[in-house]
């Protein structure tokens, strides 16, 4: 009868004691499974909405760039050492592209070259100090303007009238491409000439192709375009001024140069030709302005180039000292564009001249002039 009892009767209590467990287990691995499935929905609903955020700011790289500056460090012109904007954007960009899984990297980039948008974009409008005896001179350049250009475009128009209302400038460009466009303007007229000083209405007209009745193309107003803060660029007053026909250098004479009497100031340009020269008295420690009119020897307007600045110290022979110091050459201009050099790094331009990021010493003025 024992043996009967221990059958039908009650059970062992270490048998009790594994199927407690093994249903705690079974328990645990359903709760643990169930758990997961809700993460798993709760990552997916978070990773689509998310993913729709940034593939929205991926389709517009205008918006992807204010995040960026937003976000990231602005090219500082008081540090000792520059960061590399591609290089901050890139890991900005790749950090992004984690979270959406795709490959738009390389466009992306390629997109903000286009664009001529970096970190620079934050000093657009700023008057800079830039420390370079080397920088790309354009001899009367006046007018750096930045516009918009839709898809519909196929190209643009500007359209410069004096103080009379007369059109004394007219030039039409094909090589147009939606986005961000540039001109510029040296402040001559239709032949070369040079126009008075005073001031000029500025107009950027868009144009698109259309049909005439017999089928040949023409191009008709489509609207005027606007700048980069969305004003249109429609009748835009513009100065020319006597500085706008000069560029001027602000030096500094190292101290410590003994017997030093006299100065020469080159000019030279990218073949390293002397294309002006002057002498001006100097000492130690001094500190000047030099102004050029962008005329060489012969008094022609010198073509757009890279020119150096050299100051040569001459004894009071005028016999040149030997020496191993150099003076300090500086140029203080409001920032009116960018653009990208051959090796990925932005230049700024100013009125006159254009010169990379990294000579950027310091802000003259936070609001410009």
């Amino acid at each position: 009868m024992a043996g009967v009892a221990a059958i039908g009767g009650t059970a062992d209590p270490i048998e009790k004691r594994k199927t407690a467990m093994i249903d705690e287990a079974e328990e645990k691995e359903q709760f643990d499974s169930m758990m997961q499935v809700e993460r798993a929905k709760g990552d997916q609903k978070a990773a689509e909405h998310g993913s729709d955020v940034l593939k929205g700011l991926f389709a517009d790289p205008e918006k992807m760039l204010k995040l960026w500056l937003m976000n990231e460090t602005k090219p500082n012109p008081f540090a000792q050492e520059q960061k590399d904007p591609m290089e901050t954007f890139g890991k900005f960009l790749q950090s992004m592209l984690m979270q959406t899984q795709t490959d738009s990297l390389n466009k992306l980039k390629d997109t903000m070259v286009r664009n001529n948008k970096y970190s620079a974009t934050g000093l657009m409008g700023q008057m800079v100090e830039i420390e370079s005896d080397k920088m790309n001179i354009a001899p009367g350049r006046k007018i750096v303007q930045n516009f918009a250009v839709p898809d519909a475009a196929s190209a643009f128009e500007v359209e410069i009238k004096n103080a009379s209302d007369e059109v004394v400038y007219r030039n039409q460009a094909f090589n147009v491409s939606s986005g961000i466009n540039q001109f510029t303007w040296d402040g001559v007229d239709n032949e070369g000439k040079l126009l008075p000083i005073g001031e000029y209405k500025i107009s950027v007209s868009l144009k698109k192709e259309v049909k005439n009745e017999d089928g040949s193309p023409k191009l008709e107003h489509m609207e005027y375009a606007v700048d980069l803060d969305g004003k249109q660029i429609h009748d835009k007053i513009e100065t020319l001024s006597m500085i706008d026909r000069e560029v001027q250098f602000a030096y500094e004479i190292p101290e410590g140069l003994a017997g030093m009497k006299y100065a020469s100031v080159w000019i030279l340009n990218s073949k390293n030709q002397a294309v002006h020269k002057t002498e001006i008295e100097a000492k130690g420690g001094q500190k000047g302005v030099y102004s050029w009119n962008c005329l060489d020897a012969s008094g022609h307007r010198v073509p757009e180039d890279i020119y150096s600045v050299q100051i040569n110290f001459k004894d009071e022979k005028r016999k040149m000292l030997e020496t191993d110091k150099q003076a300090v050459i500086r140029v203080t201009g409001k920032v009116q564009g960018v653009e990208v050099n051959d090796n990925g790094e932005p230049n700024l331009i100013t009125s006159r001249i254009k010169a990379p990021l990294s000579t950027v010493k310091r802000i003259v003025s936070e609001n410009g002039l």
